[in-house]
């Protein structure tokens, strides 16, 4: 076996990485192509060596070509760096809109969300024809007739879309930037749509998916598992909340719910063993389960994993129709290389990564599972099969099902591990338990959910029989999931790995499997090298751990900061802002970091603003020690997080001048302070990151910081955090001359959601002449101290670095 689709896939994905990791110009791109082309033909003794290189080339060139804006109607060239701005949008639906559903405090908000092309846009009055795609974003649901194929006319603000805004965090605007996405138009209601031009009526796919639906409702109650049967046969994900994935998520099932191989290989499963009862011909049955796996995939909805197991599985199924020796590595490679020519931003699709990496790894790794499992399990081949007891046939039969499921479980496993690791920062070792079980029942739910459709249309009855199978069975996987989630040790949290680590790793299996494990030499030569990996990477995450940092997290209200003083302290987190602070950015932030459980958190100000998210951090991370200032607190949101803490058996701590916290001390307020406002009783705190000095002075009111001046006569820091409205003139002023800092950070809110009233302070920073940066602008700020080097990163790319003391300074852009 040559395997020439998967030499050729291999290419072809290699110049697509290269032009983008290298920002390739269209022009190089186009040279490059004839170049190589111009020697192959010129050149024929070397033509086979030149050939992979000018197939890289061209996928490399494919790439540039589709994301280049060519067109002066290109809506990048249109809207160009007018943005935000309020606009008029006509265009063509691409799909029907989808519902998104969240659930906060017990009730469900939903929004609607809609892919668009543009065909023109009116900017301050005039319009302009455009060309290009659109995300628009409407809350509530959208009433109407609005299905793919209508032209609509759209009001909204048109904008770039959210960017990353801290380290670790889902960057949205990359993720549609690989989906040919570059603006999002956010739309306050359903009254700001416009049906305009012929009305088209519901697209036959919406229709089934509406029958289908209705057919998996009958006799069943409408809870929480109708919902994630929907999600799992039909991909409609509105009931997958952020606490239903969660479980699944942790436990390394959340596959399920993707329509990819496991859906349409079992149903291409069934439905050739129903062509064969049928006694159908080879080439008949092959065509009628193409036809019918891209109706289901169409169906619903296009997903990209769908597109991709079914690519793959047509790409087989051709090979058997033809004749053609079977390689599923051959038949992968194929299948790889028709979806990138389609679409060659896929292979930047995390989905299309874990798919091929894990159907890779199953035909790698099975064959020598299955040869495995059958010396282990054979029986005795000198004793007639007539004379073993049938209990021990039947034993073997068990114990070889289980193993191979089990072998299936951690082939699979393995080929996702880093990338897992990479995109959501899980390890789940427990999916090698949990799969074993949770598929079958996957499967059997799937199965059940066909036979109601197919039965449906003439017995009613045993399709709601049917119905109530597949209940059972998601109800188990459920049950099975949030089991295999609450498991000690079956999960946890780690760091993005580096990409030498990701890349070493494959090498490394991609090794065992060509011959590492053949023999004792090779063997040993193999596990020494991994070893030395193990131990590269060790000492590589032992020094990163040894550095110290200061993390700035952008909240709406409040200033939230991820601290790391030295090795030997635990790192904390400083506040955590409102509940939808904790659940979007501080929970993530914490995720990407590696962190399961947090020791210490500490509150600055007792307001909801600074705390309100507090019981749902102690749920998630479940901390033993809260520090909040012993002033006295008024707000009612804060007593009961404190008191929930206390129920949950976290030590509540009041901290007062003089105090020690995390590594950091105490400045403000003092023992027996008293003050009429919580602004002023806010916590001061003082650290050292190695030599770096940070002052946090957060949002503290102008009585407090009279109060703080009068007893700190020395206050001088390197880096000086400050939020909240109340300093300002004078006051700020004289802040600033005690403090003589050469950084100061300013924690005004999300970007693009600048805090209001801070325009008073910024314009004071602006006169003193102190760099100085806004969270609002630059989303997160890092500061990390490593030896006597010091870095300030952004999100949004600004990076500092200096020396300790401050000297050699460089400022750049990323």
């Amino acid at each position: 076996m040559r395997r020439p689709g998967l030499l050729l896939a291999l290419c072809f994905a290699a110049g697509i990485w290269l032009a983008d990791r290298w920002s390739l110009p269209l022009v190089g791109a186009w040279s490059l192509a004839w170049l190589l082309w111009l020697v192959s033909w010129v050149w024929s003794a070397i033509r086979p060596w030149v050939l992979p290189f000018l197939l890289a080339a061209v996928g490399g060139l494919h790439l540039v070509q589709r994301a280049e804006p060519l067109a002066p109607e290109d809506l990048r060239h249109v809207v160009a760096h007018r943005v935000p701005v309020l606009a008029v949008v006509h265009g063509t639906l691409q799909d029907s809109p989808g519902l998104r559903m969240r659930v906060r405090d017990g009730a469900a908000s939903v929004r609607t969300v809609a892919r668009l092309e543009v065909h023109a846009i009116q900017l301050r009055g005039e319009w302009v024809p455009a060309r290009g795609r659109v995300i628009v974003s409407t809350a509530g649901d959208l009433v109407g007739a609005f299905y793919a194929g209508q032209a609509v006319q759209v009001r909204g603000m048109l904008n770039r879309p959210a960017a990353s805004v801290a380290p670790g965090l889902f960057d949205y605007a990359a993720w549609l930037r690989r989906r040919g996405i570059y603006y999002q138009l956010r739309v306050e209601s359903a009254a700001d749509w416009e049906l305009i031009g012929p009305r088209v009526s519901m697209p036959w796919t919406d229709r089934f998916v509406a029958w289908a639906t209705r057919q998996l409702e009958r006799g069943l109650p409408s809870d929480e598992t109708v919902g994630l049967l929907r999600a799992m046969t039909l991909g409609l994900r509105t009931a997958l909340t952020d606490e239903v994935s969660e479980a699944f998520m942790r436990s390394g099932t959340m596959h399920v719910f993707a329509i990819s191989g496991l859906h349409i290989g079992l149903l291409s499963g069934i439905l050739l063993t129903l062509f064969q009862v049928l006694r159908l011909p080879r080439a008949g049955a092959a065509c009628s389960a193409i036809v019918l796996i891209w109706f289901y995939t169409a169906a619903t909805g296009w997903q990209p994993s769908a597109v991709r197991a079914t690519v793959m599985m047509t790409v087989v199924a051709l090979g058997w129709v033809l004749g053609r020796p079977g390689d599923l590595l051959n038949s992968l490679g194929w299948a790889g290389l028709l979806i990138l020519v389609w679409e060659p931003e896929q292979l930047f699709h995390a989905g299309f990564q874990l798919s091929f990496a894990v159907v890779a790894s199953l035909a790698l790794w099975m064959p020598k599972v299955e040869a495995w499992v059958h010396r282990q399990l054979r029986l005795d081949p000198h004793v007639p099969p007539e004379l073993v007891p049938g209990w021990r046939r039947l034993w073997v039969s068990g114990l070889r099902v289980v193993a191979l499921a089990a072998g299936t479980s951690w082939a699979a496993w393995v080929g996702s591990l880093p990338l897992i690791a990479w995109y959501f920062h899980l390890v789940t070792p427990v999916t090698l338990l949990a799969n074993v079980v949770v598929v079958p029942c996957a499967a059997l739910a799937l199965i059940s959910c066909l036979a109601s459709w197919s039965s449906g249309l003439w017995w009613s009855g045993l399709g709601e029989l049917f119905n109530q199978s597949a209940w059972l069975w998601m109800s188990l996987m459920h049950r099975l999931s949030e089991w295999a989630a609450q498991m000690p040790y079956g999960s946890w949290f780690v760091t993005r790995p580096a990409a030498w680590e990701v890349a070493a790793y494959y090498v490394w299996c991609v090794w065992a499997l060509a011959g590492g494990w053949s023999c004792w030499t090779t063997r040993w030569l193999w596990i020494v090298t991994g070893v030395i990996g193990l131990v590269v990477a060790g000492v590589v995450r032992w020094r990163d751990a040894r550095d110290s940092q200061l993390v700035l997290l952008p909240g709406r209200e409040a200033p939230v900061a991820w601290i790391q003083t030295s090795e030997r302290q635990s790192p904390w987190l400083l506040n955590c802002g409102a509940e939808e602070d904790v659940e979007f950015v501080v929970k993530p932030f914490l995720r990407a970091a590696g962190v399961d459980r947090l020791r210490t958190v500490g509150i600055s100000q007792a307001l909801a603003g600074y705390a309100g998210g507090l019981p749902e951090l102690v749920v998630a991370f479940k901390p033993s020690l809260v520090g909040v200032g012993e002033a006295q607190i008024r707000s009612r949101v804060i007593r009961d997080a404190l008191a929930f803490c206390e129920r949950e058996k976290v030590t509540v701590r009041r901290l007062g001048r003089g105090d020690g916290f995390g590594g950091w001390e105490v400045l403000h307020p003092g023992r027996g302070d008293r003050f009429t406002r919580a602004a002023d009783a806010a916590l001061v705190l003082r650290g050292n990151l190695q030599g770096l000095q940070v002052l946090w002075v957060g949002g503290l009111g102008r009585d407090g910081l009279q109060q703080l001046l009068s007893r700190e006569p020395a206050l001088k820091a390197d880096v000086l955090v400050l939020a909240g409205p109340d300093l300002e003139g004078a006051a700020l002023q004289t802040l600033l001359e005690r403090v003589r800092p050469a950084w100061i950070w300013l924690a005004d809110g999300l970007p693009g959601q600048a805090t209001r009233g801070l325009d008073a302070m910024r314009d004071c920073l602006h006169r003193a002449g102190i760099p100085f940066w806004c969270t609002s602008q630059t989303g997160a700020i890092v500061a990390r101290v490593r030896g006597q080097r010091w870095t300030i990163r952004t999100a949004s790319g600004w990076e500092w670095q200096g020396l300790i003391p401050m000297a050699g300074e460089q400022r750049r852009r990323s």
